[in-house]
């Protein structure tokens, strides 16, 4: 997603690189790629890079008469959303550890595919502001509640940690360094005693009064 400032200069540039977003102008028209799909780049040439995406989609970028910056600006941020996405993927697998210490109403996310738990880390991402605890961190979404907007993320080190977070669904970066509200758990143990088996007890008694 772009801002607004980007969005206005983009008719007069030939590439925008945003944290979510890397788009190239190309035979007449923008090619936009989120970077968050992207599982692989490969340079052919000085001209030509080749894009894989998840979901076994590709897109090939034509950089001929892009300058030397510029097509080092390009690849490089095809090559760091790669980086990132298989350390996100990584950590994503706690989601398959814990499967089955979730309780209803928290569920894994080991069964949904990977680009809907990095569009939950996007989101994340778009909310926060300097001072939140978990900006500028590493997070893989792991699991969540599909009654409420919380949604549980497990924090690359050091230390590790599991943050339980309540998502705005603003899509914007929040105002107050406290939003999106966030509990830190030591240990995935610390948040099953002190979360989801609490979570699970209110949400049975809450069932049974329906």
């Amino acid at each position: 997603m772009f801002s607004f400032i980007q969005w206005l200069i983009r008719p007069f540039c030939r590439y925008i690189v945003s944290p979510t977003t890397i788009s190239v102008y190309q035979d007449g028209r923008w090619v936009d790629i989120a970077t968050k799909e992207i599982l692989a780049v490969k340079v052919v040439s000085v001209s030509r890079v080749i894009v894989r995406l998840y979901g076994s989609q590709r897109q090939v970028l034509n950089l001929y008469r892009f300058s030397v910056s510029a097509f080092e600006t390009i690849t490089r941020a095809l090559q760091e959303a790669v980086h990132q996405n298989r350390a996100v993927q990584a950590m994503w697998q706690h989601a398959k550890v814990y499967r089955s210490r979730f309780i209803e109403p928290w569920h894994s996310l080991a069964d949904e595919p990977p680009s809907h738990a990095q569009g939950l880390v996007t989101e994340l991402q778009r909310e926060l502001a300097p001072a939140h605890p978990l900006f500028n961190h590493t997070v893989a979404a792991i699991a969540r509640r599909y009654d409420c907007d919380d949604v549980l993320f497990y924090v690359a080190g050091p230390p590790e940690q599991y943050a339980a977070v309540h998502l705005t669904w603003t899509s914007k970066q929040e105002r107050w360094p406290s939003w999106p509200e966030t509990d830190l758990y030591d240990s995935f143990d610390a948040f099953v005693e002190q979360r989801v088996k609490i979570d699970a007890s209110e949400y049975k008694d809450l069932v049974s009064a329906k």
